[in-house]
């Protein structure tokens, strides 16, 4: 293992009475179980060597005899094979799971249901529809096949103004309805090349106003 849960109050409270060297020698030595996975030597010299405190044996006979078990295997701390053995556990049990899953799917697979699901994900995946680069949301219908609105880019509004010889400031256009949610009066919008046509008309009747009125003003003029 290298990791393990380390709780300072419990340690604290098994370990206080310990000086300073003691709880190294300690420290070190649990850390060893855990770290290899198998009992100490039942020799404080090779302890010793292992946990590289070769002139402190005495401070290391000190914990063995308190906090340490003696097996025909070696040295042991009772709470640390605990969680070793708990550790593997449960290693155990995720690896059951994950071939209980696995077994699963490859059942599945034998029925042939795998044919199926590559052939929906691949279905699903060439109906899939890139966004605009300019973020726009993708044209959905409704039920019964009407298409929702899909705002316009800029680059659309420009190029039907082109196209049709509209006269109008894209732009304009672009931004009033852009800033107001692509909204006509109380409802919202349904289709914006008729609503540039119709902008495009107004636009046609302002400047023949505008027009009527400056020749009237040459006319009062001479």
């Amino acid at each position: 293992m290298h990791y393990y849960q380390f709780n300072i109050g419990d340690y604290k409270s098994h370990t206080d009475h310990l000086d300073p060297l003691e709880d190294i020698a300690y420290r070190r030595m649990i850390d060893w179980l855990y770290l290899h996975e198998k009992p100490l030597p039942d020799d404080v010299n090779q302890i010793a060597r292992l946990i590289n405190m070769r002139s402190h044996s005495d401070c290391i006979a000190i914990v063995m005899q308190e906090f340490f078990e003696t097996t025909s295997e070696g040295l042991i701390n009772k709470r640390v094979s605990l969680e070793i053995d708990a550790f593997h556990s449960k290693g155990e049990k995720a690896r059951a799971s994950a071939k209980a899953r696995w077994d699963k799917v490859k059942a599945l697979k034998g029925k042939g249901n795998d044919a199926n699901a590559l052939r929906a994900q691949s279905e699903g995946n060439a109906n899939h529809k890139p966004i605009t680069n300019n973020h726009k949301p993708i044209t959905k219908e409704k039920k019964g096949g009407k298409p929702r609105f899909s705002p316009p880019t800029l680059e659309e509004v420009k190029q039907e103004v082109s196209e049709k010889l509209y006269r109008v400031d894209p732009e304009a256009f672009f931004f009033h309805y852009e800033g107001n949610g692509w909204m006509v009066g109380k409802n919202k919008m349904k289709n914006w090349r008729m609503a540039l046509a119709s902008w495009n008309k107004r636009e046609g009747q302002n400047q023949k106003q505008k027009g009527t009125g400056f020749n009237r003003l040459m006319e009062l003029a001479q």
